[in-house]
């Protein structure tokens, strides 16, 4: 009877980029750990963390990392343009107006690169997307942006609720975070990138 794998032998198997990431010393000490090993060769948490839900919550992870990097970087950019540049278009200076553009143009194109990394990643590092011709993936990109849409108007609108209803501000941001995140992946699985049956 062949030896059943965890977690960390899917990975490396399914994607080259995780066998980069599990060369890298610190993180090989981790998942080399007897803690770490003994999670990943329990059932229970074999069925709960497969390939699947690691790999999304990795690219989950690296995307809100670009997200909050390229707006700071936006926001700091824009700000030394207007600064250098901007009597040319008639801004001498950076009142509370012009700060809410940049914000929101920084904004704007930080939120967009993210959704496009998370497609991308999704897509092919993720769930393994079968879609082959031009029509089924731009398909998949719509149904994807549609989703990942409602889930960020839902989180807009969420947590001032919950705030107004009286509970705490950091306590409704964190629910609804990873209430969003479930959603998200609930989406992609089922209604976004489902598998062709063989």
């Amino acid at each position: 009877m062949a030896e059943s794998k965890n977690l960390i032998d899917e990975l490396n198997e399914l994607s080259p980029l995780f066998r980069k990431l599990f060369r890298l010393p610190g993180i090989r000490n981790i998942v080399s750990s007897r803690i770490i090993l003994r999670i990943l060769n329990d059932e229970k948490a074999k069925k709960l963390l497969n390939y699947e839900v690691v790999s999304y919550l990795f690219f989950g992870t690296m995307a809100t990392a670009l997200r909050m990097i390229s707006f700071l970087v936006l926001i700091e950019l824009l700000t030394k343009f207007l600064l250098s540049f901007g009597g040319s278009f008639g801004v001498f200076e950076i009142t509370d107006k012009i700060e809410m553009i940049v914000t929101t143009i920084s904004n704007t194109i930080s939120v967009v690169s993210a959704v496009l990394f998370q497609y991308f990643t999704n897509s092919k590092l993720v769930f393994l997307s079968k879609a082959e011709t031009a029509m089924e993936k731009w398909t998949e990109f719509f149904k994807f942006t549609s989703a990942r849409g409602v889930t960020m108007l839902l989180e807009f609108t969420a947590v001032p609720f919950l705030i107004y209803l009286g509970f705490p501000k950091l306590g409704s941001a964190a629910f609804i975070t990873i209430f969003v995140i479930i959603i998200n992946y609930i989406f992609s699985k089922l209604l976004v990138f489902k598998r062709k049956k063989v």
